[in-house]
């Protein structure tokens, strides 16, 4: 039997070392610190081809100069000396035109259709379903503001994806949570949402349960492919395998960069944090102006996980709202 070892115990490298699983190989992940250790944790676990598009857009010539001076906004960046992150920012700007959004919107198109159906591929193999419907509450403060939004979506569409939507007079109904502020909201509807961390555990699960080996709590040192594909973990120790995933995110240039791959990978500036709701939130809720999002999030308690002292298990009844 063929072997593979996946490096990064995240979304990514779990939805890989399944896939792998599906085609007969014997798997081992290996991870710093266990599943979901970072952003697999803390992202707004959004499932949402239709709100998948490139970042930049035209928009940005009038939006990021003052955002990158305003500590508050979300592109904002401390200026220091850096020729990689001002190299990096510089080329992301030179795609902020209608032909270069259209050009990478016809590439991700294709993916975002088989999204929702590669998440029920996992849920139909085994992995506890934790996805659910929208829909989705998008609010602004005033009518302006919505004008990027019904740009974005009309992009989506014009590529080819259903992407139903509908102007809300009354948005409390759904998101009663909402500000009086809200003065103009939309509804979202052909797209889902997760909770993060309680389906990357979900998805280890499973992978475990396939007969995975689970290597947790060393930093892996240097892949080598000359020969016998080889990891050498932090203390020294060889595992070795046919096959080597990694799947580490924004520290893949570090193990990656010896064999070539020279596209660079930034980490992107983002928060999340989960407060108590006095009304269950039961649908997300969008501030695409302020760049926030908001996931219902549900009460969850600690279990027995090898790789997590706090790992949540399955939620009973909703209570919270994750934030980024």
């Amino acid at each position: 039997m063929a072997r593979a070892i996946v490096i990064g115990a995240g979304f990514v490298g779990l939805s890989t070392a399944w896939h792998l699983q599906e085609h007969g190989l014997e798997v081992t992940v290996v991870d710093r610190t266990g599943v979901a250790a970072g952003s697999s944790w803390g992202n707004a676990g959004w499932l949402t081809p239709g709100k998948a598009i490139p970042l930049a857009d035209p928009s940005l010539w009038a939006y990021g100069p003052k955002a990158l001076l305003d500590p508050d906004a979300a592109l904002h960046v401390p200026f220091r000396f850096d020729v990689g992150l001002w190299s990096f920012l510089a080329r992301f700007a030179s795609h902020g035109t209608n032909r270069a959004w259209d050009r990478t919107m016809a590439a991700l198109t294709p993916i975002d259709k088989l999204a929702l159906a590669a998440f029920d591929e996992l849920t139909d193999g085994g992995v506890d379903s934790w996805t659910r419907e929208g829909p989705f509450v998008i609010g602004f403060q005033e009518e302006s503001q919505a004008k990027g939004f019904l740009h974005e979506i009309a992009g989506v569409v014009r590529h080819g994806q259903e992407v139903p939507f509908e102007r809300l007079d009354d948005p409390w109904k759904l998101a009663p949570q909402l500000a009086e502020g809200v003065a103009v909201a939309y509804r979202l509807d052909g797209q889902r949402f997760l909770e993060p961390a309680p389906f990357a555990y979900a998805l280890g699960d499973a992978v475990e349960a396939r007969g995975a080996h689970m290597r947790f709590g060393k930093a892996v040192a240097s892949v080598s492919s000359v020969g016998t594909p080889m990891v050498t973990l932090e203390d020294g120790e060889v595992l070795t395998a046919d096959h080597v995933v990694v799947a580490t995110g924004a520290w893949l240039p570090a193990l990656a960069r010896p064999h070539g791959v020279r596209v660079r990978v930034q980490a992107g500036r983002g928060y999340s944090f989960t407060v108590a709701s006095e009304h269950p939130p039961e649908r997300p809720v969008y501030f695409p102006f302020q760049r926030i999002a908001c996931t219902p999030y549900r009460v969850v308690s600690a279990s027995r996980a090898p790789w997590s002292s706090a790992r949540p298990t399955r939620p009973r009844d909703p209570g919270a709202s994750r934030r980024s």
